[in-house]
């Protein structure tokens, strides 16, 4: 009984006493077509739940994912600390940390906002293509036994869910640029054909 009920602590994507919503559908929906997404409601209605769930369902279907809690970031002194702490994650997440890191310490000239999304633009992008690209050519098989040429969503594409947004209040540094940076990804979608394939959903 014990691995049915979790009395605290967001569900896993496969535990067996989540029961789905329409929520469910609708987020997995929009996202896969590449849309912007934001879940915002109290606490203990199962957000990170709901995120668990959809995260796992993308990648089974060949789109990259990666999952940033703000609020597990930890006590950080600078701005360019908390989102140097960001593109760690990302880098263990997508198997890039090294590219990732070297990346980011060549854009010290930018200030931490727009050199975290520099990276998204000019590192994790065009890296996710070539990888989805390479394994298509050889045929490689993606979770199941469905290659990813039968997946009709973009090579390479990114799903980047931002969990726990309210927890920028609590950093000891201005930080609204985050979120107009992440606007700004989708404005440079209408430029950019490269955009069109990241899109973020923030729960809080």
């Amino acid at each position: 009984m014990s691995s049915f009920y979790i009395s605290d602590g967001p569900l896993g994507h496969d535990a067996l006493s989540y029961v789905e919503r329409p929520a469910d559908a609708e987020i997995f929906n929009a996202l896969l077509n590449g849309e912007f997404c934001s879940v915002i409601a109290p606490s203990h209605l199962g957000k990170s739940s709901l995120m668990n769930r959809a995260a796992r369902k993308l990648s089974e279907r060949a789109v990259n994912v990666v999952v940033l809690d703000l609020a597990a970031r930890g006590p950080c002194v600078t701005a360019g600390d908390w989102y140097a702490g960001l593109i760690a994650s990302f880098g263990q997440q997508l198997h890039l940390e090294n590219e990732l890191a070297e990346f980011w310490k060549s854009q010290s000239q930018l200030d931490p906002a727009r050199r975290f999304f520099a990276v998204l633009r000019e590192a994790v992008l065009p890296q996710l293509k070539v990888r989805g690209e390479t394994a298509i050519r050889a045929g490689k098989e993606t979770r199941g036994n469905a290659s990813l040429s039968t997946f009709r969503n973009p090579v390479g594409q990114l799903v980047i869910f931002v969990d726990r947004i309210d927890a920028v209040r609590n950093l000891p540094f201005p930080n609204m640029n985050f979120f107009e940076e992440i606007a700004e990804c989708h404005r440079r979608r209408a430029q950019d054909p490269e955009f069109r394939r990241l899109s973020f959903c923030l729960l809080g």
